[in-house]
Formats: structure tokens, sequence, C-alpha cells
């Protein structure tokens, strides 16, 4: 279980326990209805095994004590200490009690103090996990404005120039900075620093149809398994999904108006992440140089430990990265 299920977990589990303060006849009332089942249980116990004990009663004690406060698990403590004067003076009447009994009550009484300390702790450290989920969803509120500023800058930057290439250039600039700022929408409350890649993905590939198929019928098929993966390894996938997908948009299609592009993406029993980009096209001509996207994805899949495979799929071309579990170099 990963430390954002164990939290969640605890968060659901605190939920479902009475809130605190409650009143104190409703405490005490509680608590008396609680020993009193516990008493019941023990002495069945007690009947169907011919076994003396007390432990039910330090059961309840603690129930008690981490249900409401520490308040009750004393009162608890007080009834559990009169049942077992009961049922010593049963057992053994010609028996000293006195010294048994505050040993019993004194065990008790620790037990309370601690059932309460113990759920103080454990609400102190679910408040400050809600505070930092609160501060983490904030800072990447506050990133994704920042980049969204930076696109439009480069954007309005494009346009100012006369060169093709620089425009260009500065475009596929934006479109990576976009992917950036996007992936912080994708973060999962669940785990902090996590992306969902699904959404992700399927974000990419519509803005990239829309701003470089536009015209066009090419089809997107996606086979994308619900995977989450750490922030770090998500943008590298974005990135090298944007270079994959923007190629096969650019050169797969040449003298054609459509095709089909299929992105794929799955997660391993070991937790390795296969990227998988392919289409229809006229394939890749044997001996094309590597530009600046190819050194890209290279560079990114090596980062994190992966493989690049570029593989023959006739009429077209099929490119496959896979990342290992775990995180990459930093």
């Amino acid at each position: 279980m990963s430390t954002g299920e164990t939290f969640q977990a605890m968060d659901d589990w605190l939920g479902r326990l009475p809130g605190r303060p409650q009143p104190l006849y409703v405490r005490l009332l509680s608590a008396t209805a609680v020993m009193a089942g516990c008493i019941a249980l023990q002495a069945a116990v007690a009947l169907l095994s011919a076994l003396p004990g007390m432990f039910l009663l330090l059961a309840g004690i603690f129930i008690c004590s981490f249900a409401f406060d520490r308040v009750a698990g004393i009162y608890a403590a007080v009834i559990a200490t009169a049942a077992a004067l009961v049922a010593v003076s049963r057992l053994y009447p010609e028996a000293p009690k006195a010294g048994t009994l505050v040993a019993f009550f004194c065990v008790g009484f620790a037990l309370a103090v601690f059932a309460d300390a113990l759920r103080s702790a454990l609400e102190r450290a679910r408040k400050v996990e809600r505070d930092k989920d609160i501060l983490f969803r904030e800072l990447a509120h506050r990133m994704q404005n920042n980049l969204a500023v930076a696109v439009a800058l480069l954007e309005q930057q494009s346009r100012s120039h006369a060169s093709a290439d620089t425009r260009a250039a500065l475009a596929n600039a934006g479109d990576r900075l976009r992917i950036l700022a996007e992936g912080q929408r994708h973060l999962q409350p669940l785990g902090p620093g996590l992306v969902e890649m699904r959404g992700y993905l399927a974000q990419i590939c519509d803005h990239l149809s829309g701003s470089l198929a536009a015209g066009r019928a090419i089809e997107f098929v996606f086979r994308l398994d619900a995977v989450a993966v750490d922030a770090d390894k998500a943008l590298a996938l974005a990135l090298i999904t944007n270079e994959l997908v923007t190629n096969a948009l650019k050169y797969a299609f040449v003298g054609r108006n459509k095709g089909i592009i299929t992105v794929a993406l799955s997660q391993g029993a070991g937790g390795e992440v296969t990227l998988a980009v392919s289409d229809d096209g006229v394939g890749s001509p044997a001996g094309a140089a590597e530009g600046f996207g190819s050194q890209l994805i290279r560079d990114l899949t090596a980062h994190h430990g992966g493989s690049v495979a570029y593989l023959g799929a006739p009429p077209g071309c099929r490119v496959q990265v896979t990342m290992p579990a775990g995180r990459g170099r930093s």
C-alpha cells in the first residue's frame, strides 16, 4: 500500500469515529454501554472456557478512551475495576483484593491515557497531511498559471517573427511548456506527486490533432490503461508522446488527408510502463537524420533507465518506449 493510500485509509477510519468533543452525558452513557457489553462477553468467555481473566475489560477501556476521550476511558476503568472486584470476590473470596484491584485500576488508567493520546496523535497526523495536500494543490495551481503565462508569451513572440523556422521553433517550445502545465492539472489527490496518465495523454493528442491535423481526417485510437506514475516520469512520457505524435502528424501522411495514429500505454506486473505510438503512414525512411525531437526522446528515456525501440509496422511506423518501475536519475 502506498503512502497516499495509507493516509486515505486512516482518514476514512478516523472519520467513522464519534467526533470530539461529545457532551459529557453522551460519553458516560456510551462508555457504560460499551463496558456492559465487554463485561457480558467476559462472563460468557469465563463460563465457556472456565478460565478467569479481565482482558475484555481492558479492551473496553481502550475503546471508550479512543472513541471519546480519556474521561470516558477513566470512567470505563472504574466500571472495569468494580466488575473485577465482583469477579475476584466470587472466585477467590478469601484472597486479599486491595492490591490487585489498585494494580488493575492503574493499568486501566494508563491504557485510557494511552488510547486518548494515540487518537490525538493520529488526528494531528491527519490534519498535517490534509494541510500538506492543500499546499501541494496550491503550488501546482500557481505553477500551472505561471507556465500558461510563459506559453502565451512564446506564442506572442512566435507571431512577431518573420522567419518560418523561428516561428516553428517557438511554437514547439510553447507546446512542450503547455504539456508541463497540463501535467499539474492531472495530479492525483490520492498520492501527492502522482499523475494520472490516461486523461493526460488523451488531452495532449487532442491538442495536437486540433493544431496539426486541422482539415485532415486523422483518426486517433487510444489503448490507454489507468496508469498513475510520479510527476517526473509522467512529464517524460508526455513529452515523448508529444514528439512521436507530432512527427506522425507532420511526416507519416504526406500526400494524403487521412490516416490512423494509435497511442497505447500499459503497466506490467513489475511496475514497468510501456508507451507505444504507431501509424499507418508511409513509414520511416532508412538512414533518416536524427532531429532534436528524436534526441529528446532518447535523452528522456535514458534518464529514466528505459529503452526505445523503432519497430517496423508496415505500412507505417511503430515506436515503443519502456520505462522500469521507480524513479529515474536525479
